[in-house]
């Protein structure tokens, strides 16, 4: 894992963008080496900053050039199958100087141009300079384990693994962008291509740009969606029971996927909480590891209805791990204030606090650790898909119009926070409408509400979730389709940033097998939905799985994964602290009339912690960031 920076233009730019600057802004994603390269004509400069993982020597090192600096690249992340690549260029007559999956990307480019990234599975972002095409090209990996940021100032294209390096640049001029404002105050993330500061870009997952320099303009393309059908045998087999057939099709991917992913030459280690997804993914590795592997935890004893301890220590104990606990006790006030820095834009998932703990306190012992991420929205996880999967049968039975003004009184009489009322609300519009009111914090009647008259922040921007979400991939049944709209936006914008940002604040690199591509084909075209959920269980078929692997395995209780008890901590002093930051002078953005409100519902017993974080995570970023206001 490591931090990219770079630029490319038409005119020698050299000695007016400081790269060395951009890139020392990126040393905590890569403390092990950096380096610098310019192009012969100075057009473009590229930056990076090492976490060595694979092949630590110097013939890894970044920028790589190849050709003489024909071909030239920064990459960030892992190309978990680029063994199998590199025997296949080595028959077309490529031979190699490292033992690095960089330079696999090199050739594989030089083999077969930007189609290239389709060979790949893994987690990356990189750019790569062509210098006889005179053009530059990143890419980003299909789900967005790995982030790419983008802007264009006076025709010259500038990327970065993290914001932070581009507004070292004094040409770019930090402004909150009003629709991904709107966006963050809705759902606590900023999704899609859209940034927080205005004029900035992410590039969306699974697509590439390609940035010509004789002209100064750029293209981007999907270069992979979600498939439209399975491929996979496992749907012609007869030889066995069903539930079998598939139960063994998922360990024969996740061996696969694991094995994969522990290609490492430094020390690697599981995050496991007392859930289904990061427990498969250990005992899978314990299935296949010579030796206790290690795994790292997180507990809460003083909250017991928080605590994650009971249910990995039993985990651990039966796959024989060697297993480390990190216990928290209270909240830091001054760790807000350096994720809400780290972090970039933004984020309201109030599990940023644990997963850079846990990485913090990992570090002393490995470098590289895997995690369940994506189990949730492949498999069926989220309890909200049970909500969806009923209010699809209810507006079967209810006219339009009953339904509208169900929607229409939920959002007027019912305080903001009331259980259900999200759901309510979403009952008018489509089933679209329903799943981007799913875990909605402001609604647009709420949002008026915090920010009073502001023209800028009222107009112009509609709540949808589904934009994001890959052609071909959409479906009648609307537990599906919630999944897939979940994959396509939560997932990458809001999980794989948490676990980016708050690993590479750790210097640590996070792998999540799960996300293997046959993995994602597999759940959503072969896996059926008796083995998805019903009205009683959850993640059927993983837990069917983990039941075969770990015979004396039971689920001790709800899982929660690595969250905090922000709810009791926000009624104690944390909850002082957080009033204080909301009502001071400096704060001018949120009605302080509302805010109180906000606090006084939750005295009242109606859960708006949530919200409150939310508000508070982002005038913290305000603070750090100081950006001007949204233009008119």
């Amino acid at each position: 894992m490591c931090g990219i920076v770079g630029w490319a233009g038409s005119n020698h730019m050299a000695f007016d963008i400081p790269l060395e600057k951009m890139r020392d802004e990126l040393l905590h994603r890569g403390p092990d080496d950096q380096g610098l390269w310019f192009s012969v004509d100075r057009r473009v400069g590229m930056g990076h900053a090492r976490l060595s993982i694979i092949d630590l020597s110097q013939n890894a090192h970044q920028p790589m050039i190849l050709d003489g600096g024909r071909l030239a690249i920064v990459f960030n992340g892992e190309i978990y199958n680029f063994r199998e690549i590199r025997a296949d260029l080595e028959q077309s007559g490529h031979s190699f100087s490292s033992r690095s999956d960089t330079e696999v990307i090199l050739h594989a480019y030089q083999q077969w141009g930007t189609s290239c990234v389709s060979r790949f599975d893994g987690m990356f972002a990189f750019a790569l300079y062509d210098a006889a095409k005179q053009s530059v090209f990143l890419a980003r990996d299909r789900v967005g384990e790995k982030p790419l940021y983008y802007t264009q100032v006076n025709g010259t294209l500038l990327w970065a693994s993290e914001p932070k390096a581009l507004l070292a640049w004094e040409g770019f001029h930090a402004r909150i962008d009003a629709n991904a404002f709107r966006e963050y105050l809705a759902y606590g993330f900023v999704g899609g291509e859209n940034c927080i500061f205005e004029g900035m870009h992410k590039l969306a997952p699974a697509h590439s740009l390609e940035f010509d320099l004789r002209n100064n303009r750029l293209r981007t393309w999907r270069y992979w969606s979600i498939p439209d059908t399975g491929s996979s045998a496992v749907v012609n087999r007869t030889d066995v029971q069903p539930t079998a057939l598939f139960v063994e099709e998922l360990e024969r991917l996740l061996v696969q996927s694991v094995k994969l992913r522990s290609i490492a030459d430094v020390p690697t280690g599981i995050l496991l909480s007392s859930g289904v997804d990061s427990s498969l993914i250990a005992a899978v590795t314990a299935g296949i590891t010579d030796g206790a592997i290690n795994t790292f935890t997180v507990v809460h004893p003083d909250s017991p209805e928080y605590d994650e301890g009971p249910g990995a220590r039993e985990v651990a104990s039966l796959i024989g791990s060697k297993h480390t606990e990190l216990h928290i006790e209270s909240l830091d006030d001054s760790l807000l204030e350096m994720l809400a820095h780290q972090f970039d834009e933004p984020l309201a998932d109030q599990s940023i606090i644990p997963t850079y703990l846990v990485c913090k306190a990992l570090r002393s012992q490995v470098k590289v650790a895997m995690t369940g991420d994506g189990g949730d929205e492949l498999f069926g996880g989220y309890p909200h898909y049970r909500l969806v999967s009923k209010q699809a049968l209810l507006r079967k039975m209810l006219p339009r119009a009953a339904r509208e003004l169900a929607s229409r009184i939920s959002e007027r009489f019912l305080p903001i926070g009331f259980r259900g009322r999200n759901h309510l609300i979403g009952l008018a519009g489509s089933i679209d409408n329903a799943i981007a009111h799913v875990n909605l914090y402001f609604d647009l009647s709420a949002q008026g509400e915090l920010l009073a008259d502001r023209a800028w922040a009222v107009a112009g921007w509609q709540l949808t979730r589904n934009q994001d979400c890959p052609p071909g991939s959409t479906s009648t049944a609307a537990e599906l389709r919630a999944m897939q709209i979940d994959f396509a936006t939560v997932l990458p914008d809001n999980y794989l940033v948490k676990t980016d940002r708050a690993s590479m604040l750790a210097s640590v690199e996070l792998r999540s097998p799960i996300l293997d591509p046959e993995i994602i084909a597999f759940a959503f075209n072969s896996v059926p939905q008796s083995l998805r959920f019903n009205h009683i269980e959850q993640k059927i078929l993983p837990r069917t799985l983990l039941k075969k692997l770990i015979p004396g395995w039971q689920p001790s209780r709800k899982k929660r994964g690595f969250i905090v008890p922000l709810r009791e901590w926000i009624s104690g002093k944390a909850g002082k602290h957080f009033y204080e930051i909301l009502m001071d002078p400096g704060q001018t953005l949120f009605q302080k009339d509302y805010v109180k409100k906000l606090f006084s519902l939750h005295r009242a017993g109606i859960n708006n912690a949530n919200r409150i974080f939310s508000l508070v995570m982002f005038e913290l970023w305000r603070r750090q960031y100081q950006p001007a206001l949204p233009s008119k």
